[in-house]
């Protein structure tokens, strides 16, 4: 049986507002969902995104970087029973709109 996954909202201003699109727009519709969430953050594997996304993990691990280092997304590194584990949170509102506006 498949896993069943989340799912991903694209909302307007995604798109309209930050300019993004393919998998940048899937990934960050992605990490916006869980910031939304009680725990405020993606604590999830790389292949979730992957998969989620419909792309490799390369592809996923490649716009999950470009994203943290457009400041559209924090990352936090955390490590537990000597395992590395990354977080990731959206930022968003009219401050950040504003920024990715003028790069």
């Amino acid at each position: 049986m498949a896993t069943k996954l989340g799912y991903i909202v694209i909302l307007p201003w995604m798109r309209e507002e930050l300019d993004l699109k393919g998998n940048e727009l899937l990934v960050y519709g992605l990490i916006q969902g869980f910031s939304q969430e009680a725990q405020g953050c993606f604590f999830g594997s790389l292949d979730y995104v992957a998969k989620a996304c419909g792309c490799t993990t390369k592809t996923a691990m490649n716009t999950l970087k470009e994203l943290t280092e457009r400041g559209l997304l924090r990352k936090r590194v955390v490590e537990e029973n000597k395992v590395r584990l990354c977080q990731y949170t959206a930022i968003v509102g009219v401050e950040k709109i504003s920024e990715v506006r003028k790069n």
